[in-house]
């Protein structure tokens, strides 16, 4: 499994190396931004927090583009982060910043067991027409994806629409979230977390880890001089 996991990423990665020249800018920040919010609002904040709550249509939406570029079984998603918010920094964290150091962005994304704390699930399983879906069909979507993009419209499409933003959420799995947020940047508060300002081009307020340790719902900027844009698109899709 974990070399299934890894072969998309390793498959985007190689695409974009051969056609680097080829590329401009614009359409890689846009899907880069795009990778970053899709891995956020679904991984993070709705399957990790529960903080979303969509109309189911736009629940699945959601969640094919989020299977699309590979941001995750939305049940792993839920047990691992409860866990790092209970353990941050400590025995138990499933992404210890602290205990692995930099090993942590090659290890985070591949610890997949959820047995353990399955009364994490509770709220999701109440709903399994809902979560079940993307958990057992998701990787078919993320193999697909390109292969559809491709036939329809041609490598362009494949580069800026699937090949960037996966890249763009395993950084986000395997760097920024679990490495650079815990070890770079500054404090409000007591946690082992940080807010990293130096990322918020590509990352608006989920830089903003440290207040996220702190309050994980809601708005993630805490003082006059921050600013989490995500909240607001929150807001907007809870009516959608």
């Amino acid at each position: 499994m974990h070399l299934m996991w890894r072969l998309p990423p390793l498959v985007a990665f190689l695409l974009i190396m051969f056609n680097f020249s080829a590329m401009t800018f614009w359409p890689v920040y846009f899907g880069l931004i795009a990778g970053f919010f899709w891995v956020d609002t679904c991984g993070h904040r709705y399957a990790g927090h529960l903080d979303l709550n969509p109309s189911l249509i736009t629940h699945h939406i959601l969640w094919f583009i989020a299977s699309c570029w590979q941001v995750g079984c939305p049940l792993t998603w839920r047990v691992q982060h409860m866990r790092h918010h209970k353990f941050s920094g400590k025995e138990g964290d499933p992404h210890n910043a602290e205990e692995l150091d930099w090993r942590v962005c090659f290890i985070a994304p591949f610890r997949l067991d959820v047995r353990s704390d399955a009364h994490y699930l509770k709220p999701m399983l109440k709903d399994k027409l809902k979560w079940n879906f993307w958990s057992t069909y998701k990787y078919y979507f993320t193999v697909l994806c390109p292969i559809v993009l491709f036939l329809l419209f041609g490598m362009s499409a494949v580069l800026y629409l699937w090949a960037v933003p996966i890249i763009a959420v395993h950084l986000y799995q395997s760097v920024l979230s679990v490495y650079i947020s815990h070890k770079f940047g500054y404090k409000h508060y007591d946690n082992d977390a940080t807010n990293c300002l130096m990322f918020w081009p590509l990352l608006f307020g989920s830089v903003y880890h440290n207040n996220h340790h702190k309050r994980a719902k809601g708005n993630q900027a805490h003082k006059w001089y921050e600013f989490d844009p995500a909240y607001y698109i929150y807001k907007l899709i809870n009516k959608l």
